[in-house]
């Protein structure tokens, strides 16, 4: 017995042990592992455990591994991926969505993540000019194409693509989409910077940003309705980095943000938050006229390509740099916000919620 005893138990404990790291290798990898991609841009923190057997099965050695939000069971592990080219992983490998028309019905069911798209929608954002007669069995075709492509069986309710009366429905678990994974982060900024808190809220936004790999679904063609929509994906991008210079400014690092200010009003010459941040930079390392001289060529953009006048925001940070005014030291309220005319997005230093990803922000 104590010969077979030497010989069965090493032997078990080598099978509970596989058994053990199979279930930890089964379990959600860290989105850094998952999505090269966006390495970095979500960190995770904290740690959970599993066991592994040794020594005979007596003593347990314990694994730290990264706490994520584990799928459903039978759920596979995917990864989506708007922001940029439409991108899909599973289980860490990267899945190929073939077809125009297919990736098409992906981006427009991310934009609505687990809620029913009725199939009039999916037409209108899917084709650019009067749908076919067949668009609807077309439509059954795509999504039949997608389903195979993102794995699982729908017979045992394990597919992520799922038929509804009159649409589908694509399962998104939490922080499996990047889009997702950015609004939350934006909101979380923003409302950091709302409360003060300038560091923490670049450091939310700052982790936003790195979520971007070029504009939203950039390998999509755009219909009228899908452009609108992803338009407002794409804005929702720029109130990030106009906060996040906000926040940036708030913590005093003129010097550093004057190139940064001057390459973006090159690019985005009509939004005259970006002005004035840059006006406000330039004032407080010491150079008040490039400042004033900044407030005429946005007045001369805004005239050229808009046909209007600089809004009133602009108009009074111009006016408190000519009278050399003590606040725009440091004062957070001369620290500028995102203007609400209309022309751009909604104000960084209020705290609201973000448009739902896919629709315009409301002006603040």
């Amino acid at each position: 017995p104590r010969r077979l005893a030497a010989v069965l138990v090493p032997v078990l404990t080598a099978a509970l042990t596989a058994t053990v790291v199979s279930v930890v290798d089964r379990s959600p990898e860290p989105a850094a592992v998952a999505l090269p991609p966006i390495s970095g841009a979500v960190a995770r923190g904290s740690g959970s455990t599993a066991g592994r057997l040794a020594e005979g099965g007596r003593k347990v050695q314990w694994l730290r591994l990264v706490r994520m939000s584990p799928p459903p069971r039978g759920r596979l592990r995917l990864r989506f991926a708007l922001l940029g080219p439409v991108r899909v992983w599973r289980d860490g490998r990267p899945v190929r969505v073939n077809g125009v028309r297919p990736r098409t019905l992906l981006t427009a069911l991310l934009l609505e993540p687990n809620r029913p798209v009725s199939l009039d929608h999916l037409i209108e954002l899917i084709w650019e000019g009067p749908p076919p007669v067949s668009a609807i069995a077309n439509l059954r075709t795509y999504a039949t194409r997608l389903r195979t492509s993102l794995g699982g069986s729908p017979e045992a309710g394990r597919s992520r693509l799922a038929t509804t009366s009159g649409g589908y429905l694509l399962r998104v678990g939490p922080e499996e989409l990047d889009l997702q994974v950015f609004t939350d982060r934006l909101r979380l900024g923003r409302t950091a910077l709302a409360a003060g808190d300038p560091a923490r809220a670049a450091t939310q936004l700052a982790a936003a940003l790195a979520l971007w790999r070029g504009d939203a679904a950039s390998d999509v063609p755009r219909s009228p309705a899908l452009a609108a929509r992803l338009s407002a994906v794409d804005e929702s991008r720029q109130l990030a980095i106009e906060c996040h210079l906000r926040a940036r400014l708030g913590l005093g690092g003129s010097e550093d943000l004057v190139g940064d200010l001057r390459r973006l009003t090159l690019a985005y010459p009509t939004r005259e938050t970006l002005w004035a941040q840059l006006m406000v930079a330039l004032y407080r390392r010491g150079d008040v006229a490039p400042a004033l001289a900044a407030y005429g060529r946005a007045r001369e953009a805004l005239r050229e390509q808009l046909g209007v006048e600089p809004g009133p925001e602009l108009i009074a940070l111009h006016r408190a740099i000519l009278n050399r005014d003590p606040r725009l030291g440091s004062a957070p309220q001369w620290l500028p916000s995102v203007m609400a005319d209309g022309r751009h997005c909604a104000h960084c230093h209020r705290a609201g919620q973000p448009a739902r990803p896919g629709q315009p922000a409301r002006p603040g």
